[in-house]
């Protein structure tokens, strides 16, 4: 091979990772997506690629500039924040939010819930996802090398597979204000990385209602306080979809 590419060492690997992960939230078309293909562009040209060029793809870029959930006890009062995130893609608010009492959801409450009891209502509902054997992923990829047959003894986390997502949907169709996702098998803290951001929508943006994501622990206080009962739940979520761009990031070897 004709090139002055080296393999770089392992620990130098994983220091390219920890910088790409301190950009933040790299959504394609934002700030933090440019920086990081600016990143890699200078990596692949400092490793000793040939030719290194980036493709531009025109998209529409949602940029939120304001977000924030907040719940109201029972004994009224202002309003407490909760640590939470924004679901991508989804809805805005108007500026001054979007307030509702909160409902509770079960996959098996689908149908049992009369349509008229999801308007105007900030839905709450449980995201999970399972474990899954590595073994079945070998057939995404290109080859394996497990000499010692341990990927088939492997389970591993699959939070790309999302359950109950379908309650949102109902949400959005009967009227709801807005939509709070539990990631009840998600790390806690992990509700600002959670991703992918599609749904199997045929456009990402295709998502009628605000969304905030929560951990598992916010979950678990909201159902404690629901018990003495949230009178009201408040969305905040303002921002703005504009013409923007992405780019593939292509680095060429010869040889």
């Amino acid at each position: 091979m004709d090139s002055a590419f080296v393999m770089p060492a392992e620990n130098e690997m994983f220091s390219w990772i920890e910088d790409m992960y301190a950009l933040g939230p790299r959504r394609a078309g934002t700030r933090a997506d440019h920086l990081c293909e600016d990143y890699l562009a200078n990596h692949l040209k400092a490793a000793g690629f040939d030719r290194v060029y980036k493709t531009p793809i025109p998209i529409r870029v949602w940029q939120p500039d304001k977000f924030m959930l907040e719940a109201q006890s029972a004994s009224g009062g202002g309003f407490s924040a909760l640590p939470s995130h924004y679901i991508p893609y989804t809805a805005f608010t108007p500026g001054e939010g979007a307030e509702g009492e909160p409902l509770f959801v079960r996959q098996h409450d689908i149908g049992r819930i009369p349509p008229s009891k999801w308007k105007n209502r900030i839905v709450v509902a449980d995201i999970e996802f399972p474990e899954i054997n590595a073994g079945s992923l070998e057939g995404l990829s290109f080859f394996t090398n497990d000499p010692d047959k341990n990927i088939k003894k492997t389970l591993h986390p699959a939070p790309w597979i999302r359950f109950h997502w379908e309650i949102y949907l109902e949400a959005a169709k009967h009227g709801a204000a807005g939509f709070i996702g539990v990631l009840k098998d998600h790390y806690a803290g992990g509700q600002n990385y959670y991703a992918p951001y599609g749904f199997m929508e045929k456009d990402i943006h295709d998502k009628p209602i605000p969304g905030f994501w929560v951990d598992r622990k916010t979950g678990e206080s909201l159902r404690r306080i629901a018990k003495n009962g949230i009178r009201r739940v408040k969305m905040t979520l303002t921002g703005d979809i504009a013409p923007g761009v992405t780019h593939n990031v292509t680095g060429v070897l010869k040889g």
